[in-house]
């Protein structure tokens, strides 16, 4: 919500226009002053108690907060030497990391906002999806088994170890990378990274989230083996 940029202000009661008490998230029927610090801070004008101000300054004020958040998947199980796919002496693939992504919004206090925060994969076994806000981070890749073609994910896993070639499976654009190709090698490839693609025999790197400097609220939906 916002306050209106012209015309009459309410402190309270109505909804149409927006009053400061909603927008504050307040019953319409609480009671509210222009000497209160959180409708002063509102205003964006002096908190001390007692010093003069105009309604004016409510003009176009939003009390939304700007919030940084990370939503990153279940990382990926590692593949197996188990089953009809695999072939003694061969490696399986490494498993990809769990889809990674770093976002921003803004939200009124007493917003509610759903989260799921995705599991780590078993052996062999796709990562889940986690969720915030809306916004879906793909669970990372299983590892393939020996002999096996790799799988895709938030980051894709590596292919399985053969004697011939195995691509590594696709990661998700803006979430993470490609898992490693076998490169006809017996052992398999690694798994895709947050911040690197895999390669033969080696997972790909992780990624480093800063929150900026500015005063901000952190939300994450943190869940995975590896990142």
């Amino acid at each position: 919500m916002t306050m209106p940029s012209s015309g009459a202000l309410n402190m309270g009661g109505t909804s149409s226009p927006v009053s400061v008490a909603q927008e504050l998230g307040l019953s319409l029927t609480a009671t509210i002053t222009m000497n209160q610090t959180n409708v002063r801070t509102l205003a964006g004008v002096s908190t001390t108690s007692g010093a003069t101000w105009s309604m004016s300054s409510l003009y176009g004020k939003s009390n939304t907060y700007t919030i940084e958040y990370l939503v990153v998947a279940g990382g990926g199980g590692g593949g197996s030497g188990a089953g009809s796919t695999y072939a003694s002496g061969r490696g399986a693939g490494g498993a990809g990391a769990g889809g990674y992504q770093s976002l921003s919004a803004s939200v009124a206090p007493s917003t509610s906002l759903g989260v799921t925060i995705g599991s780590g994969g078993a052996t062999a076994t796709q990562g889940t999806n986690s969720i915030f806000n809306s916004v879906t981070s793909l669970g990372g890749a299983r590892g393939a088994n020996g002999n096996e073609a790799a799988f895709s994910g938030g980051s894709g896993g590596g292919g399985g170890g053969a004697s011939v070639f195995i691509a590594g499976g696709a990661g998700t654009p803006g979430q993470g990378n490609d898992g490693g190709d076998n490169a006809g090698s017996q052992s398999g490839g690694g798994g895709g990274g947050a911040g690197a693609v895999g390669t033969s025999a080696v997972g790909g790197n992780g990624s480093t989230w800063l929150v900026s400097a500015q005063p901000t609220l952190a939300a994450a939906a943190l869940a995975q083996k590896r990142l």
